[in-house]
Order: structure tokens, then C-alpha cells, then sequence
């Protein structure tokens, strides 16, 4: 089976690293647009699922260093074998160069907002500790509403969630941002200066990444 890590535009040369496995990546290019991949056995295992998909993270991210642009493929999709490969590849050239074209000198910057202890100052009833509850949450939410928008002006696209009660762990925020190559320092002191303003939150910030979250998936 063949499993595809992604498609490049203008790859160098292959990076020096391994596959899945340790299987040697390989690649087919037609016009200029290369897919890179690995031969595999089988799907992955439950046993194997994590480090599988770390493996398939650092090929990509290793194509990002050596290749004009980089389309990622979301782990876990294979194909069955060379042939299907090709015919894949040759269907998708204009969704790919429409791809290249949206992600092109771009990087992925993702940022989570996570809810600290709320301390709410000695109340002299319960009305009065609500009312100072409600209004620590609507501040808090604002905050985190003005972040995500202040990081959408530096960005040219946003993949983003501010409820923090359709998220798990009390996440304030899970945003994804496509920000340009010259404008990750801009964002990170966004971000840093946010975290500083409003230390009852924990603010974790990574990337940049290959735009995972900003292509349509092709395999």
C-alpha cells in the first residue's frame, strides 16, 4: 500500500528521514507537483497509531524546509498502489496548484486558551458573588474574543472556536491561523503580550507548522 505524506510544488530534493516504519519516502512528480510517499503494509495499528502519525508530522514538516510549498495529507489515508497513486495525483493537479496558491508562503500558528482558577474577591452575599462571577466571565470572554480577532487582522486565514462549552477541558479558545512567514514574530507578540495581560489564563501557542488545517485533503 502507499501512503502519502503530501504534496509539494517545486521539491528540492527529498529530506533525510524516514518514513512510517523506517520505509524510505519516495515520490512521483507531474508538473512540477511531487507526491510524496512511503510503501507500507498495512494500515497502522492501534499499537503503533501515535507514533505512526508523529512520524508522518515530521516527514511533512521536514518537506516544509526543502520545497517551495507543501500541501499536507492528513494521516492515516492510504492508497493501494502505484497506479492509483498516479491517476490520484493527475486528478487533483488544479485543486492542487489551487492549494499551492492559498497556502503559498504561509505557515500554520496554532493557539490555545485554556480557563485558569477564577478567584473571585470575598463576597458580601451570594448575589453579590454571582454577579462578580458573571462579570469575570464576560471580561475573560471578551479578552479571548479580542485576541482571536487581533490575530485574524495578521493572519490571511482562521480556523478558530471562542465557546469555551463546545470544547473539552475548558478551552477558551482552539485556533488554527495561516499567517504569513513574516509575520509569525508579529503574532507570537500577540500572543505574548495577551498571556501577560491576563495571567488567570494559560495561553499555549505552537508552530509554526506545515497548514494542516488550511487545505482541502487529497489522497
Amino acid at each position: 500500500m502507499i501512503h502519502v505524506y503530501a504534496f509539494t510544488e517545486s521539491l528540492r530534493d527529498l529530506p533525510q528521514i524516514d518514513g512510517l516504519a523506517g520505509a524510505r519516502i519516495e515520490r512521483l512528480r507531474i508538473d512540477e507537483v511531487d507526491a510524496v510517499f512511503s510503501r507500507a503494509a498495512g494500515r497502522p495499528s492501534v499499537a503503533t497509531v501515535r507514533r505512526d502519525a508523529l512520524a508522518h508530522g515530521a516527514v511533512v514538516e521536514a518537506l516544509r524546509e526543502c520545497s517551495a510549498v507543501v500541501v499536507p495529507v492528513r494521516f492515516g489515508e492510504l492508497l493501494p498502489d502505484d497506479a492509483a497513486l498516479n491517476a490520484s495525483l493527475r486528478e487533483r493537479l488544479d485543486s492542487m496548484r489551487d492549494n499551492f496558491d492559498r497556502v503559498r508562503d504561509c505557515v500554520e500558528i496554532g493557539v490555545r486558551v485554556y480557563d485558569g482558577e477564577t478567584v473571585i474577591e470575598r463576597s458580601r452575599s451570594g448575589t453579590d458573588y454571582m454577579r462578580r462571577r458573571a462579570r469575570c466571565e464576560s471580561e475573560r470572554r471578551e479578552a479571548v474574543e479580542d485576541l482571536n480577532r487581533r490575530l485574524g487582522t495578521l493572519s490571511r486565514d482562521t480556523r478558530a472556536r471562542t465557546d469555551p462549552n463546545a470544547v473539552a477541558e475548558r478551552e477558551r479558545l482552539v485556533g488554527a491561523y495561516l499567517v504569513q512567514a513574516d509575520q509569525v514574530d508579529a503574532v507570537r507578540a500577540v500572543v505574548d503580550a495577551f498571556a501577560a495581560e491576563h495571567q488567570d489564563l494559560t495561553i499555549v501557542c505552537t508552530g509554526p507548522w506545515a497548514p494542516f488545517s488550511f487545505v482541502e485533503q487529497a489522497a
